[in-house]
Formats: C-alpha cells, sequence, structure tokens
C-alpha cells in the first residue's frame, strides 16, 4: 500500500510541472501587462515601463519561467503579487481554508441527499418514488449556476431576510452557497447512485442473499451498496476536486473571500505570480483528493487492497 502512495505522490510532480509551465504560457499569451492594468488608461509610458522592470516583467519569457520554476519546486516560493506585493503564499493561506469548508459542506449536502435519494429510486424502480427524482434531478442538474444561487439569494436573504446576503463571518454564511452549489451535484450523485444500484440489485449475490433469506433491508445497504459506491467514490472525489476551484460563481455571488474568488481577481488584472500560486495550489489538491478517493476504493473493496499490497 505505501509503495502505492509513494508512487502516486511521485506522479504529481510531473503534473505540476505540466500545469505551472502551460498556465505560464496561458497568461502570457493574454493580451497587455500588468504595470498598464495596475496603473490604468492614463499611465505614461514611462511609468508603465519603471514599473514592469519593478515587477521583474522585462526580462525574457523563459527566463521567467525557468525562476519561477525553480523558486517553486525548489524553495517553495511562490513570488510576490504584483497587486499588494506581498507574498502570493499569504494570501493562498488565507483563501484555502475558506473555499475548503464551503466546498466540504457542499459535497457533504450533495452526498447526504443524493445518495440515499438515489438507493430508493433504484430499489423502488418504474413508480413515483423513481420517476419523481429522477425527473426532479435532470432538472436540477440543467439549471446554471448563479441562476440558482440568485434565486436563493433573492427569496431567503432580500425577501424573507432570513439569512445573509455575504460572507461567511457565521454558520449561516455557509447555508446558502452550500445549496446553491450542492444542489446540483446532488442531483449528479443520485443518477449515478441510481445507475450503480440498478446493476448492482440484479448481480448474482444479491440474488443468493435473497435465496438465503436475508432481509431486504439488508441486501439492500449492506451487500448491494457497499459495491454500488465504487463509481459513486470516483464521482464524488471528482466533484468535491472540481468544487475546490470551479466554485467561482458561488465565491463572486457570496462575496466569499475564497481562492476562486482570488484567482478570478488575479487573472483580471494579469497578477500572474497569484494566478499561477492559486493553480498550483488546486492542481496539488486535486491530485490528492483522487490519490484519498483510490484509497477508499481498498477500504470498499478488499480485493483492490490485495492489489495495492502487491
Amino acid at each position: 500500500m505505501w509503495k502505492y502512495v509513494i508512487k502516486r505522490l511521485l506522479l504529481i510532480i510531473p503534473i505540476l510541472l505540466g500545469v505551472t509551465i502551460l498556465i505560464f504560457f496561458v497568461m502570457e499569451l493574454s493580451p497587455g501587462d500588468p504595470a498598464s492594468t495596475i496603473l490604468g488608461a492614463g499611465a505614461t509610458q514611462e511609468a508603465i515601463d519603471m514599473l514592469n522592470k519593478e515587477l521583474g516583467y522585462d526580462r525574457p519569457m523563459l527566463t521567467r519561467l525557468g525562476s519561477y520554476i525553480a523558486n517553486v519546486f525548489l524553495k517553495g516560493d511562490f513570488g510576490n503579487s504584483y497587486r499588494s506585493r506581498l507574498p502570493v503564499i499569504d494570501s493562498i493561506v488565507v483563501s484555502i481554508p475558506i473555499s475548503l469548508r464551503v466546498a466540504f459542506f457542499a459535497i457533504t449536502f450533495a452526498a447526504v441527499v443524493g445518495i440515499p435519494i438515489g438507493v430508493l429510486s433504484a430499489v423502488k424502480q418504474y413508480s413515483l418514488l423513481d420517476t419523481i427524482p429522477t425527473v426532479t434531478s435532470l432538472f436540477l442538474s440543467a439549471l446554471p449556476g448563479f441562476w440558482l444561487g440568485m434565486m436563493l439569494l433573492y427569496l431567503f436573504a432580500l425577501k424573507l431576510g432570513i439569512l445573509p446576503s455575504y460572507g461567511v463571518e457565521t454558520w449561516k454564511g455557509f447555508i446558502l452557497p452550500t445549496i446553491s452549489l450542492g444542489l446540483p451535484y446532488a442531483a449528479q450523485e443520485m443518477r449515478f447512485t441510481r445507475s450503480s444500484m440498478l446493476e448492482t440489485i440484479r448481480s448474482d449475490y444479491v440474488r443468493t442473499a435473497r435465496a438465503k433469506g436475508a432481509a431486504e433491508r439488508r441486501v439492500i445497504w449492506r451487500h448491494a451498496l457497499k459495491n454500488a459506491l465504487l463509481p459513486v467514490i470516483t464521482v464524488t472525489g471528482t466533484i468535491f476536486a472540481a468544487m475546490l476551484g470551479g466554485a467561482v460563481v458561488t465565491e463572486s455571488l457570496y462575496s466569499i473571500p475564497g481562492l476562486g474568488s482570488l484567482l478570478v481577481t488575479s487573472i483580471k488584472i494579469k497578477d500572474t505570480p497569484t494566478v499561477m500560486g492559486c493553480t498550483f495550489v488546486l492542481a496539488a489538491m486535486c491530485s490528492l483528493v483522487l490519490l484519498v478517493v483510490d484509497l477508499l476504493y481498498a477500504v470498499v473493496d478488499p480485493r483492490i487492497k490485495a492489489k495495492y499490497s502487491k
């Protein structure tokens, strides 16, 4: 098991290197320069050139790329932000816990809502308990995230006034972002759980358990669900990884100072060090989440654990 974990951790290094190079070239190919964005349209060319030189932006592109890679991989230094002139890592450290909390609450909500309804829908196939959740999940999956967030904001914050409209200073501030981000993914969890359960409950070992007189509840929750969870775990891990950096709309809508908001703001002003740092951290977290998903396979399925042990 440990050999597999170490091997996967070492594979993260070339992934992070590739992401770093790709994002660097994307930022370089985008129009404009940081000094022009920071100083505004009324700045003189002399002032723009001086600020670009101060920021190190006047150096050749490959020189800056090589210097950045060396600093990140050898020293753990992401450089200083073009906007605040402060270390990028300071902004990332402040933003990461907020994004992690929002993503954790949202994925927990999606799993708690989606998985039981998916199991019920599969067990009651072709009944109203199957048709209604299936139609609802298709509807929620098609809803734009920003529209759902705005409707929740309008109803619970502006009209009813029972929940805050911005910030996450209290636990109430997490309710609307959690529902807004988690509800569409709950629909996905429900559909994947239903499909996996339908395949599992038709298996020979499930029929054998029923033939031996096992209670239906035990057959579903102890035998069928455990094997049906493998694809659901994959989907849940992928969704959680996407939530870490993909909750940009939700964070912007509810004024949440998370990693997604920091990334979008930095892209707008072409703050390359901050964009690179945020992307690097997001790629690392996504890789670790997928590693945890693979390890959870071993917990659910002993056959996979035996394979990892070789």
